[in-house]
């Protein structure tokens, strides 16, 4: 039983001090039909944004950029500042379909941005992103 109070105060507390939002994505560049979403959850105790990022009628990375083999996600403060490398979205090219079911950025506000890229450990974006978002705190 008190596992069970411990949990829900957890979650009380967890609830009170994080803020969801969702953020609607559209294509662009050579992935105009793409679309996708992001729940970012705003921890600013912490100095932390949790991400869940879904996408869907995104063509192979390869069509885009040759070489290709993986989508990567970024984030940076501001245009001043560099690209934090994120995650990998987990893309299935049978589907068209990519998720990062979980991602952490050390950031309350920030420029998000989905590249393809040559390889899965890129120290920078390429040029060929395909989506972008500000994520606000």
């Amino acid at each position: 039983m008190k596992s069970l109070a411990k949990a829900a105060l957890f979650g009380l507390v967890l609830s009170t001090t994080a803020c969801a939002q969702t953020y609607v994505l559209k294509g662009m560049q050579g992935a105009p039909g793409a679309d996708g979403k992001i729940t970012a959850t705003v921890v600013s105790e912490n100095t932390l944004t949790q991400l869940s990022i879904k996408v869907e009628h995104l063509a192979p990375p390869e069509r885009l950029l040759a070489g290709s083999t993986s989508y990567i996600v970024w984030a940076r403060r501001d245009s001043n500042s560099e690209w934090l490398r994120i995650a990998k979205l987990d893309y299935d090219p049978s589907s068209r379909k990519g998720t990062v079911d979980v991602a952490t950025v050390p950031l309350t506000g920030f420029e998000l941005a989905i590249s393809a890229e040559q390889q899965d450990m890129p120290k920078s974006p390429s040029t060929t992103l395909v989506f972008t978002q500000k994520i606000s705190d």
